[in-house]
């Protein structure tokens, strides 16, 4: 039988270097990869992904057993309030994403609109300077 702690350590080493593969995959893919490579960067980022991810269902059953180990007699509450979390904190997190994204949106444009200013500006000063 495997100890909790070492499986809960095991787990979150285990996806912290799935992290960083996916960061060293996402950049060689974009900076340094050669073009023979590229049907298989997908590929790549998914294994990365998956060896990121799936550490998760390790990692959060053994960290609530941690959790609740000290306090058998309040588990039922404790489990009832790290349940509640999760939910105000997924609530949370969703509204910041989405202002995230709308700002992400607005910023797009933005960037798209000054493209087009630049462009236009530029086509501008080469018919002045035409004359």
């Amino acid at each position: 039988r495997i100890d909790s702690g070492k499986l809960l350590m095991g787990a979150i080493c285990l996806s912290v270097t799935g992290g960083i593969l996916l960061v060293a995959v996402s950049l060689w893919s974009a900076w340094y990869a050669p073009p023979a490579w590229q049907p298989y960067e997908v590929w790549l980022v998914i294994a990365a992904m998956l060896l990121a991810l799936a550490p998760t269902g390790i990692i959060f059953p053994n960290a609530m057993m941690g959790a609740l180990a000290d306090h058998p007699s309040l588990a039922g509450a404790a489990s009832a309030l790290a349940g509640t979390l999760q939910y105000v904190l997924g609530a949370v997190g969703g509204g910041f994403a989405r202002k995230a994204l709308r700002m992400g949106r607005v910023g797009c444009r933005l960037w798209v609109m000054s493209g087009f200013l630049s462009v236009d500006l530029e086509s501008h000063l080469q018919t002045i300077y035409a004359q």
